[in-house]
């Protein structure tokens, strides 16, 4: 079995995180804590401002707080598949760089 490296990705308005093989670059993206927040002002989060987003070694964690009754929340994740080395730089991290409102639009 291939070990497989990974770390945080993060960037404005994404927080990503990227799994690399030997030969194969997979990264999971979705929105950071300030996309969130200005999507759902309403959120509240525990510990450091805005840090709805915890990393793990194998992947991360979106912790919502505080959700009003009745409130319908939406969240996405995308993964993106690219051969490693890429043979474009940092194409799969722009990959999954979406904000929300181009993934509902995706999926009308």
């Amino acid at each position: 079995m291939t070990d497989i490296e990974g770390g945080p990705e993060s960037g404005e308005d994404l927080d990503a995180q990227s799994f690399e093989g030997e030969h194969d670059l997979v990264v999971v993206g979705t929105e950071d804590g300030e996309a969130l927040q200005v999507r759902m002002p309403w959120l509240e989060c525990q510990g450091d401002r805005l840090a709805f987003v915890q990393y793990r070694k194998d992947g991360f964690i979106v912790s919502l707080t505080q959700i009003p009754a009745g409130v319908t929340i939406g969240l996405h994740y995308v993964v993106a598949e690219n051969s490693n080395p890429e043979p474009v730089e940092s194409s799969a991290w722009f990959a999954v760089d979406m904000r929300h409102e181009q993934i509902l639009r995706v999926g009308s």
